[in-house]
């Protein structure tokens, strides 16, 4: 990651500290609910900031859980540390997320509105490196603003925008796990801020060999009853 990169996120690292907790945090948190993120385990969290989405997690998690965080910016990773500093199931890592080994195998990774951030040339290496970190079982999940408000708010809220970020559509998503053993499991496009909708949620999971198995459907007698009558009366009807 360029210079130019790192000192942009450590100044912004002032303005996260004045926002504080939002909607946009909490929606991500409760996403990751949704999807069943499990009270113990592994958890990775890329792009974490000065830790406030982190935070979140370790107040769902339990103690014996254990969560790696990481950001490019050393004055973030400085300030998580300070705030967090009773959590002693974190681990805070300074470094880019493409360009350092961190290991392990994680039950859930989450990048909360990050791959924006993260120069598209760079997202093909950047999945395929998180396949080999996600557990066989777990799930990535994703967090980004809607391409479409993205590319609205690079004409008329640009003053907003941080020093990368770039629309990331879903073709282009696709194109990146191409050869990777990751697949899009749920993708939704929702409003946190703004209409028409401004942020998309994205799932991703490790592809199986699976044996697929017939569903048995319950199957409704007096339904077909029914549907038998109103076939046959429009049956006479056509004579």
């Amino acid at each position: 990651m360029s210079k130019e990169v790192k000192e942009f996120y450590d100044s912004y690292s002032e303005r996260q500290l004045n926002a504080g907790i939002h909607h946009r945090h909490l929606s991500i948190q409760r996403w990751l609910e949704v999807f069943g993120m499990p009270k113990k385990g592994r958890f990775l969290e890329i792009g974490c900031g000065i830790g406030t989405q982190t935070k979140l997690m370790l107040q769902y998690l339990s103690l014996d859980a254990n969560v790696t965080a990481i950001d490019i910016s050393e004055k973030s990773i400085e300030i998580a540390k300070k705030r967090l500093k009773k959590y002693e199931n974190l681990e805070l890592i300074s470094g880019d997320i493409i360009e350092i080994d961190i290991g392990g195998i994680y039950d859930v990774i989450v990048l909360p509105d990050v791959i924006e951030h993260i120069p598209l040339a760079q997202h093909r290496t950047l999945f395929d490196k998180l396949s080999k970190l996600l557990k066989k079982e777990g799930f990535i999940l994703i967090h980004i603003p809607s391409p479409y408000y993205l590319e609205w708010a690079t004409q008329y809220k640009k003053e907003d925008l941080q020093v990368i970020d770039q629309p990331v559509h879903t073709l282009e998503l696709l194109k990146n796990l191409d050869n990777t053993n990751l697949y899009v499991h749920y993708l939704n496009t929702y409003s946190i801020f703004n209409n028409p909708e401004d942020y998309q949620i994205i799932v991703l999971k490790q592809k199986q060999n699976s044996t697929y198995q017939p569903v048995n459907i319950p199957i409704n007698d007096s339904l077909i009853r029914r549907i038998n009558r109103k076939l046959k009366y429009y049956i006479r009807g056509a004579k």
